[in-house]
């Protein structure tokens, strides 16, 4: 506009060059339950402008619900970054060349896919841009802390914590291990835990808390001498859990 008057002003400019190929750098394929897997992302040669990127996180789960505390360890599904001029390496908060996501506890399917644009907005993001695939998969489950949380003469009452990514649990076993001198009628307790499990796993409380449990349960000894105490015929216990996919790994206590 000059005074009064005003003109129409049009430019035409060539489009910025195409973004190069990319490629993910560190974790990918199958990952372990409450694991945080670094991954990192780079051009296959420098591109002459700055970039401004987002690495967005999608995770679907087989098992009802996804864990909601599968995310970046910055917080969220979504994490920023910046690759500089003539440059190939993405760089994210601090500077960092790689960025970390949490696993959580639930078998899932985990997909990252970047967005690319220059600083005006103009955006670089290829039709299909190529993903990284991470998943947690189906397994027995596993046993993470079991400790004596109340005991008398003639009983203990054990607190277990958990998870089981399938999140199916359906049997519980105690192998009792007796002290020196000591016999016991049966060395080994198996029960029938799916219900109890199934009660949990359905219920919309447990969503927040992915396949992670916690019980507390109590084992009652018959000892028949009015001075004996429970340490005298029992030295330990050690618990396993199992479903469809296998057993957990032991958790043993000790009582002597």
């Amino acid at each position: 506009a000059i005074d009064d008057k005003t003109f129409a002003v049009s430019g035409a400019g060539s489009p910025p060059p195409k973004l190069p190929d990319y490629q993910f750098q560190g974790a990918g394929g199958a990952q372990d339950p409450l694991q945080q897997p670094a991954v990192g992302l780079s051009l296959s040669e420098p591109y002459p402008l700055p970039l401004n990127g987002t690495l967005t996180l999608t995770a679907t789960s087989e098992e009802f619900a996804a864990d909601p505390s599968v995310q970046f360890s910055t917080g969220g599904q979504a994490v920023s970054f910046l690759i500089p001029a003539n440059s190939i390496e993405a760089r994210f908060a601090n500077g960092a060349t790689t960025v970390r996501l949490q696993t959580g506890t639930v078998a899932e399917s985990i997909t990252l896919t970047p967005s690319f644009s220059l600083a005006g907005g103009y955006s670089l993001t290829p039709d299909a841009p190529p993903s990284l695939a991470l998943s947690v998969p189906r397994g027995a489950p596993r046993i993470l802390q079991m400790q004596i949380v109340g005991q008398s003469a003639n009983s203990v009452t054990l607190a277990i914590t958990g998870l089981a990514t399938s999140r199916s649990v359906g049997r519980l076993t105690f192998q009792l291990q007796p002290a020196a001198g000591a016999a016991l009628a049966s060395s080994q307790i198996v029960l029938d835990v799916q219900s109890a499990f199934d009660l949990w796993f359905q219920n919309a409380q447990s969503q927040s808390f992915g396949s992670l449990f916690s019980f507390s349960i109590p084992l009652t000894l018959n000892v028949n001498s009015p001075q004996g105490s429970l340490a005298k015929y029992l030295k330990s216990v050690s618990a396993t859990l199992g479903n469809a996919e296998g057993t957990s790994n032991a958790a043993t206590v000790g009582l002597q």
